[in-house]
């Protein structure tokens, strides 16, 4: 996902869960990593891939947040 300066990702994580939930006729669950874009896309990339993963491991079923990076 990828959000413009000043714009709130929790209302779009939120609103496409939901949709998500809704639209799914077995049980798959929705996880996901978010990150803040700064001047390294690819350290975004990355930071928002290990959140996805620990998403993952504490129970799947959500979204985590990346650190912020310096750049971020």
């Amino acid at each position: 996902m990828v959000l413009g300066p000043g714009q709130d990702a929790e209302p779009f994580l939120c609103r496409l869960r939901e949709t998500w939930e809704a639209a799914r006729p077995h049980e798959v669950t929705f996880s996901a990593g978010v990150a803040l874009v700064g001047t390294d896309p690819s350290a975004a990339l990355l930071g928002a891939d290990h959140a996805l993963y620990r998403a993952k491991a504490d129970g799947r079923d959500r979204w985590l947040w990346a650190p912020r990076t310096e750049d971020s």
